[in-house]
């Protein structure tokens, strides 16, 4: 049998980059647990931080194309952190990560320019969509 000849188009398929992240926390063992699970949801960790205002800087120099922010965080919390994010051009979204926040603080960054809230117990299987989510919408 002779062979079949393909029909259709081939297209080219721009290979996309990974997502690149800043994560803020101020727990070094759960900055290296987000990193693993980041990383096994083929997103990129470009930098991390353990308070505000380094996050701040991070953000600033590295200009990631999201954030994950803890709120409860000594010296400068991620409220403030994510006002001071939220408030710079082209500013990345950053996604709230925390594992007990009250909703007042939670109300808080919602307002200083979150986009979302993610449980630190929920991240295996909300944080990977959820930053995917958060950068399409800050596309739009």
């Amino acid at each position: 049998m002779p062979p079949v000849a393909a029909t259709g188009v081939l297209r080219a398929v721009a290979a996309v980059p990974p997502l690149r992240v800043v994560v803020v926390d101020d727990d070094a063992a759960f900055r290296v647990l987000l990193g693993e699970v980041l990383a096994a949801g083929g997103v990129h960790v470009v930098g991390t931080a353990s308070d505000g205002a380094a996050g701040i800087e991070l953000v600033s120099s590295l200009r990631p194309d999201a954030v994950t922010m803890d709120l409860e965080m000594p010296g400068m919390n991620g409220v403030e952190a994510t006002r001071a994010i939220a408030c710079a051009d082209d500013a990345p979204p950053v996604v709230i990560v925390s594992g007990s926040a009250s909703s007042e603080l939670v109300d808080e960054a919602i307002a200083a320019g979150a986009v979302a809230l993610i449980s630190k117990s929920r991240i295996g299987a909300e944080l990977v969509p959820a930053l995917h989510d958060a950068l399409a919408a800050a596309h739009r």
